[in-house]
């Protein structure tokens, strides 16, 4: 995901890629970005970033993972817009400028370490019960990575466009 990141990169840098290309690499840098900032798309290979460790998540049956890619992302009354608004007013100007000093990897290892610090939680994945302060823990690790992915995503095709 680094590497693609960085070759979508490229492509948005070339004023000589063509406009499709750079519709196509725009698409995937967004989408890559956001990836890396998931902290299971960084975790466990063996338990394929814990989609084979099923739950149980407001009376259905569903799996870790996508519990953190979508179950635990609350926009509340908000639609999206207004929900990445109020994520992009979390943002504070000493996180922005910490924030747009680490690059690709950094982003990787904070993913991987939230993965291992929180995400895999011993009791969770023996009984399939989630506990109301995993779901918060996770909420807040999930806004965070979200408000991270945002402000690196416009940092990084600010600079990369100019």
């Amino acid at each position: 995901m680094v590497e693609k990141v960085r070759e979508f990169s490229e492509v948005l840098s070339l004023s000589s890629s063509p406009l499709q290309d750079q519709l196509e690499a725009l698409k995937y840098l967004v989408h890559f970005v956001a990836d890396l900032h998931q902290p299971l798309h960084l975790g466990n290979r063996k338990d394929r970033g814990e989609n084979k460790i099923q739950i149980n998540f407001r009376g259905r049956k569903t799996n870790l993972h996508a519990l953190w890619d979508s179950g635990l992302v609350n926009t509340g009354d908000d639609n999206l817009i207004q929900y990445a608004r109020r994520l992009g007013q979390r943002i504070s100007p000493t996180d922005q400028l910490l924030w747009a000093q680490s690059d690709l990897v950094d982003w990787t290892n904070e993913s991987r370490k939230q993965a291992l610090m929180s995400a895999y939680d011993k009791e969770i994945m023996s009984t399939g019960v989630l506990t109301k302060a995993y779901i918060q823990r996770a909420k807040d690790i999930i806004k965070l990575r979200l408000s991270q992915a945002r402000m690196r995503l416009a940092h990084l095709l600010n600079t990369r466009l100019n």
